[in-house]
């Protein structure tokens, strides 16, 4: 776990020193533990919002075969690495078994 002041030190880049020097003059000016903890949490907010991650902090699936994409429905695309690919459909169906099987289940009270 990082400190308040290694946190600010990955902020400081994106939002200049003079803000940062502000939200540790108000970290450590605090007493009371819990807005300490309400402004650490607002700059692991900030750090989350505003700063970039590497390759190698983020989950990069590979895309789904064209043949999986297709569908009646089309319910979005498909972009990899930013590329844009094929379309996502949905097969017509599934939308009309998923609100049977929903009123099958209401009434014989089936629990999942």
């Amino acid at each position: 776990m990082l400190s308040v002041d290694e946190k600010l030190r990955i902020l400081q880049p994106i939002l200049g020193t003079r803000k940062v020097m502000g939200l540790r003059g108000m970290y450590y000016m605090k007493k009371d533990f819990r807005d300490k903890a309400r402004i650490e949490n607002h700059i692991d907010l900030l750090i989350s919002t505003l700063a970039k991650k590497g390759i190698d902090e983020e989950i990069i699936l590979p895309p789904p075969e064209a043949d999986i994409c297709e569908g009646d429905i089309d319910i979005g695309k498909v972009e990899y690495l930013g590329i844009q690919r094929e379309s996502l459909g949905q097969p017509e169906l599934v939308w009309l078994v998923f609100p049977i099987f929903r009123i099958i289940r209401n009434i014989f009270q089936i629990k999942l």
